[in-house]
């Protein structure tokens, strides 16, 4: 009887995750040696086993035949089983996500192919999203003419590129656009496995959120700033690079769903909300607050919308002024809410946001 090889996982992070592989022989295998080989390619999808790299089955052992091929070898006499399981633990594959085709060849004992499988793998990131940006980062708005965006005539008034590093299979990417609903956005990936994708018709600075849903979520945001291409200023002089744009920091709120910061410089706010451990029947809120240090305060509230099917993220975004008080404050325990604070202006460092008196200000 011919046997039936299989091979699990049929997908593999990608990268030095050593994620086992198991091959399965079902049928009479009488082999004395597992052959698989990959493609040889340092630039594609593959395999590279570990120095380490062995099978804890007794009776076999594992050699490294090249750079694209390793053994397993009987090293007891052939059985009669008809089911043989041997797992390879050591295994690393390139960064680079993709197809990567294995064939398994069973080798009789006088070093004959006695039967020859294809098998098709796929490697894939692990369930985070890497460098969400905007690009460009500043840009003109929308005016309201209709357009057409072609790669050969650039990106016209009021659109920018955004790119990531991400999963590629086993779930689906949602963009939010400052306060608008979730969407499915149309991506282009590329050989280097950045995933891409364009927003127009933007009229004022707006926040990006993107949501990869699946077994396993991951979520990032990012901004673009949306400005009339004209800067106003007076008595203004530099010797050197002017840095317009802070480094983007990661804040927490407290496990009660309380944050209060003063800023020392300008900066955007942008906020996620995710029902976390919040039980179903419940609806999470988060309200934030902004009180000038001069003016009308403001705030703005994010309620989780709910489909049939799934909860979506809330996303929302506030300008700060400088010397401003932010106040968050969360109605449900439970909550997972991610705060990225970007300041503008020379005050860039973590020491632009301070708790305010009551210590309920945290970052990390």
């Amino acid at each position: 009887m011919t046997p039936t090889v299989t091979l699990r996982p049929a997908t593999l992070p990608a990268g030095s995750a050593g994620q086992p592989l198991r091959v399965t022989l079902a049928g009479q295998a009488d082999c004395s040696t597992v052959r698989l080989e990959w493609p040889a390619d340092p630039a594609g999808a593959r395999f590279i086993p570990r120095p380490d790299a062995h099978t804890p089955n007794e009776g076999w052992q594992l050699s490294i035949n090249g750079d694209h091929a390793l053994d397993i070898h009987r090293l007891t006499p052939s059985s009669s089983e008809s089911l043989t399981t041997l797992d390879i633990v050591g295994l690393d594959t390139t960064e680079r996500a993709g197809r990567l085709p294995v064939t398994v060849t069973l080798v009789d004992a006088e070093g004959r192919p006695a039967h020859t499988s294809e098998h098709l793998l796929t490697t894939d990131p692990s369930t985070s999203i890497q460098n969400f940006t905007a690009n460009p980062m500043a840009i003109k708005k929308w005016e309201g003419n209709d357009h057409t965006i072609t790669p050969d005539d650039g990106l016209p008034a009021g659109s920018v590129n955004l790119s990531w590093k991400g999963p590629t299979t086993g779930g689906t990417y949602y963009l939010t656009v400052g306060e608008n609903a979730p969407y499915t956005p149309s991506i282009i990936t590329g050989s280097d496995g950045v995933h891409t994708c364009t927003v127009d018709k933007l009229t004022a600075s707006t926040a990006f959120s993107l949501l990869w849903e699946a077994t396993e979520h991951a979520t990032a945001a990012t901004m673009v700033m949306v400005t009339n291409g004209d800067i106003e200023a007076g008595s203004l002089s530099a010797d050197g690079i002017v840095q317009i744009l802070g480094t983007p920091q990661q804040c927490n709120a407290q496990a009660d769903g309380t944050w209060c910061v003063v800023a020392a410089t300008d900066g955007m706010l942008l906020i996620t909300l995710d029902r976390g451990s919040v039980p179903p029947g419940t609806t999470p809120t988060t309200t934030v607050s902004v009180t000038p240090s001069q003016g009308n305060p403001y705030n703005r509230t994010l309620t989780c919308a709910t489909s049939s099917t799934q909860t979506f993220q809330a996303h929302t975004q506030l300008p700060v002024p400088k010397d401003a008080t932010i106040t968050l404050t969360a109605s449900s325990a439970g909550a997972d809410i991610k705060i990225n604070w970007i300041p503008f202006g020379t005050s860039n460092t973590a020491a632009s946001l301070t708790a305010c008196t009551s210590g309920k200000g945290n970052q990390t």
